[in-house]
């Protein structure tokens, strides 16, 4: 640090090219931290080397931004170039961090070309022609050859564009720091192509130019290597952290569930807790541990089921400064004991992190399914996730595609192709993916293929609500749709082996355990659990007398109480149901759920 600020003065010496040569020999470096502080001195020397681009997609995203900050310092006269290049980086990358800096760099890149970005609005207003004539012109425009002059006219222009559909899809992003670097700067270009320029008054005039100077001028913030810098020395003093044993144990499997495919035990015949909600649940996700999330609108109460401290988690209403609430939550992830993921109806996940000293906080928030080229639609269908190995994420919806993004790098790893309608189930085994849609077809993409090779089993009656692989079964597929029909299908040939119907459905919320072949579905008045070849095994009541008591079938103590949803622990026997009157309850086959 200090021969990179004495080199500032220097730039020609000896101890500057020493200096500069060691960092550019480093930044293939393994180490992360090592590579992040090679680049940032090159920064300050003022060095442009041809590594910082390929850093750009660097796995660790603390190098990725310093590569950005650096990359985008030495290329502030190539405009084009630099636009571009923003424009690239920020649909791909999940990283809060990485995002902030683009959003400031794209912030700063477009106000120095604020006429063409209020071009670009204005002609956003004008009516577009008509398909078959707009499709004639392009494929006319296509057989032109065009000369290399008007190549770079015609680009900076597409460029604009697509800098001024990306900037209105930042003012809506879920992080509240990226919204605000662009919105002052959508609002004022939004103001200059509605104000006649001709006919404004003074006044007029005056205040443009006043908010025109506002949106240039962001709200003073550290550079990315202050914050390198301060983050560091904190952790050099900060006193060192004991890193407590992971105490999740999977051993706790009541009456051997890891090893039984068909129990014939008195199944869930005890009610091991109440739990008061604020509404109706229309969902419940257990954690790996002892967790239970359920959502409320955009909010998820997460607590943890043997204790009595309940989190709410609310998502800051960042998306335009106006008061507006986050969308309503879709699915539920638990990528850890500590870790959350909580999709919400407009594609945007946020991923919460608790401690056993802190409430939840939110650690990382982005547009997971959308972009600026894919645009939220006006009414978007809900969106459904997955896991493989809590590493990748992917997330599918009304798009035309299933985005895969990599949790640990915080960037999109690939999309896989869906043009068979919204996709309304997901799951995963090993290198199979199986994908359930509105037509109601369960397909089965090969991971491993390179063109991700689809075939498709037959189709349910209606969409597909979930989907599972049995387990240490990787051949063997359940899938249940929102009529009740159940098909038990051999994956190799993509033939049901078995099929048979659910009887009583009243909702379709269904679950199905993945160490245990049982199915539990909701009717008019209890929660039928059946073996996944369709032989009920139980009929799960609810009674009010207290909490570890008996239930007798059908024996409930007052007035009938419809279920909601209902959700099996991933690894014990415990089901969590939902009802109507506001309440959640835990089953379990003994008392305690031992």
């Amino acid at each position: 640090q200090l021969l990179a600020e004495q080199s500032l003065e220097e730039k020609d010496s000896e101890r500057c090219q020493i200096l500069q040569n060691s960092c550019e020999k480093l930044l293939e470096h393994s180490n992360a931290d090592i590579r992040l502080w090679s680049i940032l001195l090159m920064t300050i020397i003022g060095s442009d080397h041809p590594s910082l681009e390929s850093l750009l997609t660097d796995p660790v995203p603390k190098v990725r931004t310093a590569a950005m900050t650096g990359w985008i310092a030495a290329n502030q006269d190539k405009k084009d170039v630099l636009l571009d290049k923003i424009l690239s980086l920020i649909p791909t990358n999940s990283s809060c961090v990485v995002r902030r800096e683009l959003a400031h760099a794209l912030n700063a890149a477009a106000n120095q070309r604020l006429p063409e970005l209020v071009t670009s609005c204005k002609q956003e207003s004008i009516k577009q022609p008509e398909p078959a004539k707009s499709a004639a012109k392009a494929k006319a425009k296509s057989k032109q050859k065009k000369p290399p002059t008007a190549v770079s006219a015609s680009s900076s222009e597409a460029i604009m564009t697509r800098a001024w559909s990306c900037l209105k899809t930042l003012q809506n992003d879920p992080d509240p720091e990226v919204a605000g670097a662009v919105r002052s700067l959508v609002n004022l270009v939004r103001q200059k192509a509605n104000a006649n320029g001709n006919d404004a008054g003074k006044k007029a005039k005056k205040k443009l130019a006043a908010q025109e100077a506002n949106a240039m001028l962001l709200p003073a913030r550290e550079s990315y290597r202050e914050r390198c810098l301060r983050e560091f020395l904190e952790k050099v003093a900060a006193p060192p952290q004991v890193v407590e044993e992971d105490k999740e144990n999977h051993s706790r499997l009541a009456n051997g569930v890891e090893n039984s495919r068909n129990p014939t035990m008195a199944l869930l015949n005890h009610q091991l807790r109440h739990l008061q909600t604020k509404r109706a649940p229309e969902m419940v996700r257990f954690g790996p541990q002892r967790q239970l999330a359920i959502p409320f609108k955009e909010c998820v109460s997460w607590q943890d089921y043997d204790g009595e401290a309940v989190h709410n988690l609310k998502p800051t209403p960042s998306a335009t400064g106006n008061g507006d609430t986050a969308h309503p939550v879709t699915s539920l992830l638990f990528q850890s004991a500590s870790n959350l993921l909580v999709g919400h109806r407009d594609g945007v996940v946020r991923i919460w992190r608790s401690t056993d000293q802190e409430s939840p906080t939110l650690i990382n928030a982005w547009q997971a399914l959308y972009d600026h080229e894919t645009p939220t639609p006006l009414k978007p269908i809900n969106p459904v996730m997955t896991t493989i190995d809590n590493r990748k994420l992917l997330i599918g919806g009304d798009s035309k595609h299933i985005r895969c993004w990599d949790l640990n790098e915080e960037v999109l790893s690939e999309d896989l192709p869906s043009d068979h309608g919204t996709i309304t189930a997901m799951t995963h085994h090993g290198h199979n993916l199986a994908v359930g849609a509105a037509d109601g077809t369960v397909r089965l993409y090969d991971l491993r293929a390179p063109n991700k090779v689809v075939t498709a089993a037959p189709k349910h009656t209606k969409p597909p609500k979930v989907i599972s692989f049995r387990p240490g079964d990787e051949h063997t597929l359940v899938s249940v749709c929102a009529a009740g029909s159940v098909h038990v299908v051999d994956t190799r040939k993509m033939t049901p082996v078995k099929t048979w119907s659910i009887r009583e459905l009243a909702l379709p919320e269904v679950a199905i355990h993945e160490r245990l072949d049982l199915v539990a579905a909701c009717s008019v008045e209890v929660v039928e659990v059946y073996t996944v070849e369709g032989k009920e095994v139980a009929r799960v009541d609810r009674n009010d007398v207290g909490e570890g008591v008996p239930i007798g079938v059908g024996a409930a103590v007052g007035k009938k109480r419809p279920p909601t949803c209902v959700a099996f622990h991933a690894t014990e026997l415990l089901m969590c149901a939902g009802y109507k009157d506001n309440m959640a309850v835990l089953f379990s086959e003994k008392v305690g759920g031992e």
